[in-house]
């Protein structure tokens, strides 16, 4: 929690020492700010109301429906700096078709079973989970090709810069799509 608060105010804080603003940056800024108070938000909550030590489906569901939309802000964070066309559009709306998707799926395993303990409808919620880390990483990956072509055909200077960066981004984003996979994610019967 401390260390996501860290990182958040460190994100907030660089905004004053901005010459020049430029509102794609500050809008993947301010994503990424949401996305790390949220997750500080979450583990603070899991402390005050110990979701995970109370029952690890429990703690499973809570875990999934708080990283979905912080791994999303992160991505399309990323994706904002990217694109520089109409995708950025059409991937906010299908990242938020989906969380709209796993929060059916939630409310209709919890009006089935009445409790966060869902059994098989947490597997439904994964499935949607994944498959958004999968078309999240899938499109920052395509765009980092395509503006890799399009600025080795504009400029004839070396692009390993830009290219650090990329993928650096895209690095950062597989860990933490790892680390969400990770055992501490889900209870071992999940996995």
């Amino acid at each position: 929690m401390i260390l996501m608060l860290v990182c958040a105010f460190f994100i907030g804080i660089t905004r004053i020492h901005v010459r020049w603003i430029n509102r794609r940056y500050e809008c993947s800024r301010w994503m990424i700010f949401s996305s790390l108070l949220l997750m500080a938000i979450h583990y603070f909550l899991q402390m005050c109301y110990g979701f995970r030590a109370s029952d690890e489906d429990v703690g499973a569901v809570v875990n999934i429906l708080v990283y979905l939309p912080c791994f999303t802000l992160l991505a399309m964070a990323i994706y904002n700096i990217e694109a520089t066309h109409s995708n950025r559009k059409k991937m906010n709306l299908i990242c938020a078709i989906v969380y709209a998707a796993m929060l059916a799926a939630f409310g209709t395993g919890y009006c089935i079973t009445g409790t966060l303990d869902m059994g098989v409808w947490v597997y439904v919620m994964l499935a949607i989970f994944f498959s958004n880390m999968v078309y999240c990483i899938y499109m920052i990956t395509t765009e980092i090709i395509r503006r890799k072509k399009i600025l080795e055909t504009m400029a004839a200077n070396d692009m390993q810069p830009f290219m650090r960066y990329a993928h650096a981004s895209l690095a950062l984003l597989f860990l933490s799509a790892l680390i969400v996979r990770s055992p501490f994610f889900l209870p071992s019967h999940y996995i």
